[in-house]
């Protein structure tokens, strides 16, 4: 193990370069930190009609405790491939307890596991929002599950986890 530097030494460099980053960020302006922002949902979704090309128009709703925002819900409108199962022109908003809300870009993808049920991943980009969020940029990643309750109708429930700048 001769010549070989401790998993210690390359956290406290780290840490230097996050210290000297955020003292320069502080003399060029306010300075903006990175928080986590963890959450668990539950939700439903239900297609409501048709987008473009064949798309299919979907709405979804849940709730669920977000770390930076507490109680919150999830909303969002958006159209799916019906061949491919992936989305487009996806905007969501997560609302906080207090009202203020976190605007977010989406990219979604969904995995048949079964023919009433599935999983999906997605990607989330953070950009703005209100009240305290009004500057947020940041992105999460999410996974869950869902299930199918009729030909038109969901249940979900996953995580996201990721960052955010406020």
């Amino acid at each position: 193990m001769a010549g070989r530097k401790p998993i210690w030494s390359f956290f406290v460099a780290g840490l230097l370069i996050l210290t000297v980053g955020a003292g320069s960020a502080a003399a060029n302006g306010p300075a903006r930190s990175f928080n986590s922002l963890n959450a668990t949902w539950v939700g439903s979704a239900a297609i409501v009609g048709n987008c473009e090309n064949g798309k299919l128009l979907f709405v979804e709703t849940g709730v669920g405790f977000v770390e930076q925002a507490g109680l919150s819900t999830w909303y969002d409108k958006y159209c799916v491939d019906p061949i491919t199962w992936t989305t487009s022109g996806r905007n969501a908003v997560i609302t906080a307890e207090n009202g203020d809300k976190i605007f977010m870009k989406v990219e979604l993808l969904f995995v048949w596991t079964s023919q009433a049920t599935g999983n999906w991943i997605e990607h989330e980009t953070i950009i703005g929002g209100t009240g305290k969020f009004a500057t947020a940029t940041g992105g999460t990643h999410s996974r869950g599950t869902f299930t199918l309750t009729d030909p038109t109708h969901a249940e979900w429930e996953g995580i996201e986890v990721g960052l955010i700048s406020y």
